[in-house]
């Protein structure tokens, strides 16, 4: 009766296509690649140089491949069925048409080995199955969310756009027929609230939708599921379990998985001769009917396209076409051009334009659509492109569909390649003088933004504060945002730059509409409006504090106390603190009110301590230390002279790399990073939502770091002027800091002392535990 409800589930994905080839939704867009670019997306997308080597890297240039992670495989029984898995396992193809996991059981054992496989998978891997039921009244929420937040970017719409229209079938979508039959309702929402834990290659991006929403989403995409599966998973003979480990190293799974058992990738097979003809092509990966290897049931478009691409010369290198084909490609493999385009291609096609939605439709398609990419390295400051590309920051709050999260190691290259790529004619600056000058400027900008001037506001929030009519970009974010030469040369032409934008030329030709304000000096003016200055006229006051109430509260943006990308969190209890998550570090802790948001200067989202914060050390916390002698790296500091970070790189020189956060139930967050090759979650506990053994003490930090192999990482616990008070403690800066049973380096450093801790890390899971106490 199992496999009787397994089929009956699996029946809408197998009536759509018994084998249909692989889907890339970037190439089925206006991707504007040559037939060798799409092979390259091809080569990484199907991650073959997870098996071979000499695998080439792009179009115009030598290198080889990385090929993305695929699918973690840890966890496995929390989020999957395990009927499901054996149909996949046996049948990828037909049972989830367009996947890019390739067909590898065959003869008269498959059957046996899909089961053994799957029971392997399940008892190693951890987790707890879950219900299946789906409630009515989330999923229609779920519906909504499905059909705005910018799931239709990759997935078929379920409804119509509009009343007595039809729900179209799109060429290049990922199908969802499978979903009901592969996720119970809890593994489904954990999912779609973190997908990157579950797939790091950010294929299936992050929404940021929180736990609510989540669950309401499951809901809706399991509305039709029905439940065959016992939740009675039973023991299964050691024997079973073992072929199942013995068939995952045998096939090579780990090539392209992580698991639960940190089994190794196996060796590689050179790729170098791939010419068309020969193992690779006739009897190999790319052949329809060769025997005995994975079967990826390529369309013969894409077979001549994936040999195309491996038989061109690289030619003769020249960086600025190999960054534009880079980015290009980048584009198309994690299918920004569905939402965004950027020169003349992407964008989202006539089917899917009408899901696009926002709240102020009097600014027109672009307070629904997301903005071009084109000239997006002259436009955007790197510091937000950086927040943009990693953290999904986005200002348009009335547009429905959300920038989404990819993961920093799968976009890092971009905004280095937009920077190379994109540039603008710079615009005459000048800074003015200290005095009446500077005073004057301020004044101006003040008075071309209000309503006695150009009336700005009139269609901008500014500084937190509601606009008169329409809710456009608040403009205290400009300076923060947007690079100068752009922004003058937009708003003196803003068609050339935003074709069909709501906005009116204050300057056409370059020539002051306003010329009472700063002696109608069109350059004068435009440089005033980028000057800090109080709220223009026409707008009201509000006050701009953020509180605690019964539920913890996380809040982020650029603060002095943790730099520009702060993370802040208040906990009812009246203890906060901030998290550098440009470098890594706890940056500043302090007790009672928590931040003040906006607040008079340029920016938004600025968040600032409302108590007396302790400050700490904004250096990376975690690092490899090559001896005790060797000091710890610090980080760049801005001058007068260098007012721009001078090494935007830092953290990432020195193996860090942030992954975002999750909440739990009481919305307390895990922060989660990388030093290296070791996974590190932080959470800080306070006595209001700690566990039982933790209260008492003011703060509790848990630092669970996971790696596969042995490994040595040490973490500047504190620095400055401090002492120690017995064997596990040490005081200084305003806190007591209780040590955890590690070796600890004790040396002077300037202003005091350096405490260093030592993690000597074992293949798996090691958890940290550390008190700190404001005095």
């Amino acid at each position: 009766m199992r496999g009787l409800g397994i089929l009956l589930l699996l029946l809408p994905a197998i009536a759509e296509s018994q084998e249909r080839s692989p889907v890339i939704p970037g190439l089925e867009g206006n991707h504007g690649l040559d037939s060798y670019g799409q092979g390259w997306v091809l080569l990484e997308e199907l991650r073959c140089a997870a098996c071979h080597e000499g695998v080439k890297l792009m179009p115009y240039g030598p290198g080889k491949l990385a090929a993305p992670p695929g699918p973690d495989l840890t966890g496995l029984n929390g989020r999957m069925h395990r009927g499901y898995l054996t149909a996949f396992l046996l049948d990828p193809h037909g049972v989830q048409p367009g996947t890019r996991m390739p067909h590898l059981l065959e003869g008269p054992h498959a059957q046996q080995d899909a089961s053994d496989l799957a029971i392997y998978l399940e008892l190693t891997s951890g987790g707890t199955p879950g219900k299946t039921e789906s409630d009515p009244e989330l999923a229609a929420s779920g519906e909504r969310l499905f059909h705005e937040v910018g799931c239709v970017a990759c997935h078929d719409p379920q409804v119509p756009a509009f009343d007595g229209g039809a729900v179209p079938k799109l060429d290049g979508s990922v199908s969802l027929a499978h979903v009901p039959a592969k996720y119970p309702l809890d593994g489904l929402a954990e999912f779609l609230f973190a997908p990157h834990v579950a797939r790091p290659a950010g294929r299936m991006p992050d929404f940021g939708l929180n736990r609510s929403e989540a669950s309401a989403l499951a809901h809706y995409l399991l509305r039709d599921a029905r439940a065959p599966f016992s939740s009675n998973w039973g023991i299964y003979p050691t024997e079973q379990v073992e072929r199942g480990r013995k068939r995952f190293q045998e096939l090579g799974c780990a090539a392209c998985h992580a698991n639960a058992e940190h089994i190794p990738p196996p060796p590689k097979r050179d790729a170098s001769g791939w010419n068309g003809k020969g193992d690779l092509h006739e009897q190999g990966c790319l052949s329809p009917d060769a025997k005995g290897v994975p079967r990826f049931a390529l369309s013969e478009a894409q077979r001549l396209m994936i040999g195309a691409a491996q038989n061109r010369s690289p030619g003769e290198v020249d960086p600025t076409a190999m960054a534009k084909a880079e980015v290009q490609a980048t584009l198309v493999k994690l299918n920004c051009i569905a939402c965004h385009t950027r020169d003349d291609f992407g964008g989202p096609g006539a089917e899917r334009d009408p899901y696009f939605h926002t709240n102020q439709h009097d600014l027109g398609d672009h307070a629904r659509m997301p903005p071009t990419m084109t000239l997006a390295g002259a436009k955007l400051q790197p510091e937000w492109l950086a927040q943009v590309l990693y953290d999904g920051r986005s200002v348009r709050n009335y547009m429905h569909t959300r920038m989404p999260r990819f993961g920093e190691e799968n976009v890092q290259r971009l905004p280095t390649l937009f920077a190379m790529l994109d540039e603008v004619e710079a615009y005459p600056f000048k800074e003015p003088s200290q005095g009446d000058e500077d005073r004057a400027w301020r004044d101006g900008g003040r008075d071309l933004m209000g309503t006695t001037g150009l009336a700005c506001v009139s269609c901008h929030d500014f500084n937190g504060k509601p606009s008169l009519t329409f809710r456009g970009v608040d403009l205290i974010t400009t300076p923060e945002r947007i690079q100068f030469d752009w922004f003058a040369r937009f708003l003196i032409d803003p068609e050339a730059y935003r074709p069909g934008i709501v906005m009116p030329q204050s300057w056409p030709g370059g020539v002051a509409a306003h010329d009472g304000i700063l002696e109608g000096h069109t350059e004068t003016q435009i440089q005033a409006l980028c000057r800090s200055a109080p709220d223009p006229k026409g707008l009201a006051r509000e006050h701009n504090n953020l509180d605690v109430t019964d539920r913890v509260l996380t809040y982020r943006g650029r603060s002095r106390v943790a730099g520009f990308r702060g993370i802040a969190v208040g906990y009812p209890g009246g203890l906060n603190y901030a998290f550098d998550a440009n470098h890594g570090t706890l940056a500043a802790l302090w007790k009672g009110d928590f931040v003040s948001v906006n607040w008079q200067g340029q920016g938004a989202g600025d968040f600032n301590p409302r108590g007396r914060a302790i400050q700490l050390h904004r250096d990376v916390a975690f690092w490899r230390l090559p001896d005790d002698e060797t000091p710890w790296p610090a980080m760049p500091v801005k001058t007068e002279e260098a007012p721009v970070d001078p090494d935007p790189t830092y953290g990432r020189r020195h193996g860090y790399r942030f992954l975002g956060y999750h909440l739990d139930g009481d919305d307390v967050p895990t922060l989660r990073y990388r030093s290296g090759d070791v996974l590190i979650e932080d959470r800080l506990e306070d006595f209001f939502t700690g566990s039982r053994e933790s209260r008492g003490v003011p703060f509790m930090r848990r630092l669970t770091l996971t790696t596969e192999s042995a490994d040595r990482l040490h973490f500047r616990l504190f620095a400055g002027d401090s002492k120690r008070v017995d064997e596990k403690t040490i005081e200084g800066g305003g806190l007591r800091i209780t040590l955890p049973d590690v070796p600890v380096l004790e040396r002077p450093s300037e202003g005091g002392t350096e405490w260093i801790l030592t993690f000597d890390l074992e293949p798996g899971t090691t958890e940290i535990v550390i008190g700190y106490e404001l005095l």
